[in-house]
């Protein structure tokens, strides 16, 4: 499978990471934009990325979307 034709041509040119940033913090800053964009581009409405809830203790939601009056949410890995 070509995964480059699911991600636009300005994404693949991602700027530089800062020097300290590890590798897969940088892989998995991409994969969250790309799957922000599809979800997006399918008709989902964005909510908020990247959620924590204090009382829930460790953890996060990554992506949280809204399809009509359903809420969607993803955790990536």
């Amino acid at each position: 499978m070509n995964w480059q034709r699911w991600i636009p041509a300005a994404w693949r040119r991602s700027p530089s990471p800062p020097p300290d940033e590890p590798e897969n913090l940088r892989r998995g800053r991409m994969g969250e934009t790309a799957a922000k964009a599809h979800l997006q581009a399918a008709g989902l409405k964005f909510i908020t990325a990247n959620f924590r809830d204090p009382r829930a203790g460790r953890g996060e939601i990554d992506l949280i979307f809204r399809d009509a009056d359903c809420l969607q949410y993803f955790h990536l890995q």
